[in-house]
């Protein structure tokens, strides 16, 4: 019986592991078979939509993976910044306020928090007047916490 409880043991501690570990895996990633993750389309050869979807309720770490995305795009097509030209985010398939999309946590009756965003790329010094960011500083700050 101590052999068959040590089995038992075993074999529980060994399923554990493997649920957390499950758990553990980062929801950044090409998007699957679900759309969860991201993609994005090509609009022109400056412009970028961005699109990234993660089950859960943490509209912040959806933007940040978007904006990862971004950084990653831009620096992949030999540019050194972007802006972002529209941005919506959206809870369970329903709009959220600009200002809320940096709160965490709504509740647990959320699902799933995508946000999407079109980008334009540019290189050299950044513009005057509009809201850019530096790719290469973004990239460095944002995948320290994937």
């Amino acid at each position: 019986m101590l052999r068959n409880r040590s089995t038992q043991s075993v074999l529980l501690g060994t399923l554990m592991v493997l649920v957390l570990a499950a758990c553990a895996t980062s929801p950044y990633r090409a998007a699957d078979g679900r759309g969860f993750g991201y993609s994005e389309r090509q609009l022109s050869d400056d412009q970028y939509r961005v699109h990234f979807r993660v089950m859960g309720d943490n509209t912040s770490q959806a933007l940040d993976y978007a904006m990862l995305r971004a950084s990653e795009l831009t620096l992949m097509n030999g540019y050194d910044w972007f802006d972002i030209g529209s941005r919506d985010t959206l809870v369970d398939k329903q709009p959220v306020a600009q200002d809320l999309t940096t709160a965490v946590g709504f509740g647990t009756d959320l699902r799933e928090v995508e946000v999407i965003m079109e980008i334009r790329m540019g290189k050299g010094i950044r513009p005057d007047g509009s809201v850019s960011y530096d790719a290469r500083d973004l990239h460095g700050r944002l995948s320290q916490g994937i």
